[in-house]
């Protein structure tokens, strides 16, 4: 019997390994549910004579607009004869994300019979987008589609997933680096005393400063300066902690 692509639900569920390597910013983790009752591939046909399916999973995960799997493009390994995977049984999937990743992502998964070195058949593929920001520590439910056009089989597909990111965010590049910089939760870089700057590489020269308590610090890549605003009409050396005394006062009659 013929039938017409309908949506198919992924359930994208991240698994909890606190191990990174330092060109790393996070990392995902896939593992799926596969059921095929009868062991039959897309076009109608079984997967094998005697036995059932050989299955393996094709993965593509990108950026939208991108032309290629820019994010990862693998395949799970094999599991010979399965009509029916369950989650606890598949050996989850890790991809590694060494650069930011999009808000929007596309993944593409194709279902395989393996029949030997040089052939396989297809039984199902599914395609989905999925917004990063609503993924969590938890489970999260992504809607898919299968993507077949004509198919003459009922597969059932889940998956499970989830995201870790040191620095709270794979949006964001934002790698501790000793004595540089920290992350905060939402994965911007906290700078440690002494630098500044977007990227921390600046020296903060306002760290160490003559400027007077009523002064504000202004630091610049050559050095710093003391802004003193209200009292924009003394000269720039009265803003400094030797000149603090006579300046308030200078201040003072010239306001009379």
């Amino acid at each position: 019997m013929w039938h017409v692509a309908i949506p198919v639900t992924l359930i994208l569920t991240f698994f909890y390994i606190p191990v990174f390597s330092k060109d790393e910013i996070g990392k995902l983790y896939l593992s799926f549910e596969y059921y095929n009752p009868n062991g039959i591939l897309v076009d109608g046909d079984k997967c094998d004579f005697l036995d059932t399916c050989d299955v393996y999973f094709f993965i593509c995960v990108k950026n939208i607009g991108s032309t290629s799997c820019d994010i990862y493009e693998g395949k799970s390994e094999l599991y010979e004869n399965v009509n029916e995977l369950k989650f606890a049984k598949m050996k989850e999937i890790v991809i590694p994300l060494n650069s930011p990743i999009g808000n929007s992502v596309e993944m593409g998964i194709d279902i395989w019979d393996f029949d030997g070195l040089d052939a396989s058949d297809l039984i199902a593929r599914f395609d989905g987008i999925f917004q990063t920001k609503s993924l969590s520590m938890k489970w999260t439910k992504i809607p898919v589609t299968r993507t077949d056009l004509i198919y003459q089989n009922d597969v059932t597909f889940k998956g499970f997933a989830r995201l870790e990111c040191p620095g709270g965010s794979c949006n964001k590049v934002c790698v501790p680096r000793k004595g540089i910089n920290t992350c905060d939760a939402e994965g911007n870089k906290i700078c440690e005393k002494g630098l500044t700057g977007p990227a921390c590489d600046q020296i903060d020269y306002c760290v160490e400063n003559n400027c007077a308590d009523y002064a504000t610090c202004e630091s610049f890549p050559n050095g710093y300066k003391c802004i003193c605003g209200a009292y924009e009409a003394i000269s720039f050396k009265s803003c400094q902690i030797v000149y603090q005394v006579l300046d308030v006062k200078r201040v003072m009659t010239l306001a009379r």
